[in-house]
């Protein structure tokens, strides 16, 4: 791995005990520094509103996560008890944030900081705004150094909110302090992309820029389930396995640091997230798509056991009007792909269980997709 640069500085986390900092920002800083790929020394300091926990408090939390991620526990706490620390935000009021701003002075002189400051908000959007006048309010946005706000997608639910949050950040930030990011670009789809477009035979003649399109995304994540596995399986308490005598069909409400929490058609209509044309156009694409994947899957002797969705409006041409389409990739990191007869994991589970073989079961995923298309 390459070393790179980074002067010494503090990370403070907004929402440090989140699911989001839990399983994936923790682990990727671990990984980063027990690698020697960022040197030097380090400090984190995880805020959020939960009363009552210490730093040791905070410290046995992140070992836990980082045990359940395949970090040695022993490692795992002593790399917790040497640089992580926890304060409580409160409410959230002034006064929470005139407190974190002593806390944070105080690391900094008992490690000898200069004063570098990274602000990383794991954080729901709806909680963006105040957390961000809350620092700037503290005079946390500026020091004789340099200081980062960095803010987790999604920016914004659409344009106009989009355009507000940044509004909102420059009443307190410069542009030249901000870093917006989508940890996704990180995921193996993603770091593989002229691989995964030039060696797919169903992508290649299809990627490129006269029919790959911008659209609006709606802010929801489809499930459809054809047989019982994750999240249903856990949510009602059945044996993973089962198959459904219909397809299930889920909406879940796209927000990481919510876990995606599943909703209904009242939801989506009340808070203004789709239209009910909208929906009925998305069901209806979505039962479509199962029943092609579901038989193309098959020619590949496998079980398509469910899938995620998402959509996207964009404008219908001569129309002007907004039309749903698809908006979305198929991939292992989006499907759970078992092996007929065997129910061999052939998708993200083999991560995500540790039951190892990941690259393995992807190529073995890309070479029957292919062999089936030629």
């Amino acid at each position: 791995m390459a070393t790179h640069d980074v002067d010494p500085h503090l990370l403070v986390v907004l929402g440090a005990t989140s699911d989001l900092m839990r399983r994936k920002l923790l682990p990727a800083i671990y990984r980063l520094r027990a690698a020697g790929e960022v040197p030097g020394p380090h400090i984190i300091l995880g805020a959020s509103r939960q009363a009552g926990l210490t730093d040791d408090g905070f410290r046995a939390l992140t070992a836990e996560a980082l045990a359940a991620e395949g970090v040695g526990r022993d490692a795992a706490g002593f790399w917790c008890g040497s640089c992580l620390f926890f304060q409580s935000l409160g409410a959230g009021s002034p006064e929470d944030f005139e407190v974190l701003a002593a806390r944070i002075q105080s690391l900094e002189q008992e490690h000898h900081l200069p004063g570098n400051r990274v602000f990383y908000l794991a954080l729901p959007p709806t909680a963006y705004m105040a957390a961000i006048n809350g620092l700037g309010q503290a005079g946390l946005n500026s020091t004789p150094c340099w200081t980062r706000l960095v803010v987790e997608k999604p920016f914004g639910r659409d344009l106009d909110s989009a355009t507000a949050l940044n509004e909102q950040i420059h009443r307190h930030f410069d542009e030249s302090q901000i870093y917006r990011i989508d940890h996704y670009l990180g995921k193996e789809t993603v770091r593989n992309l002229l691989i995964f477009r030039f060696a797919n035979a169903i992508f290649e003649p299809l990627w490129h820029r006269n029919l790959v399109k911008s659209v609006q995304i709606i802010p929801l994540e489809v499930t459809m389930r054809n047989i019982t596995a994750g999240g249903m399986a856990k949510l009602l308490g059945i044996e993973e396995g089962i198959v459904l005598k219909t397809p299930v069909f889920e909406y879940h409400y796209k927000d990481d640091s919510l876990h995606d929490p599943l909703i209904n058609d009242d939801h989506v209509l009340a808070l203004d997230m789709a239209t009910e044309g909208e929906l009925k156009v998305i069901r209806e694409l979505s039962f479509k798509i199962n029943d092609t994947l579901k038989e193309f899957f098959s020619s590949c002797n496998i079980d398509l056991v469910d899938f995620k969705l998402e959509f996207g409006r964009y404008p219908a041409q001569g129309s002007g009007k907004q039309q749903v389409i698809l908006a979305d990739e198929i991939s292992p990191d989006t499907c759970r792909f078992w092996e007929k007869g065997t129910g061999k994991k052939l998708d993200k589970d083999r991560f995500r269980r540790d039951l190892g073989g990941v690259e393995d079961a992807y190529q073995e995923m890309l070479k029957r997709v292919t062999a089936s298309v030629k």
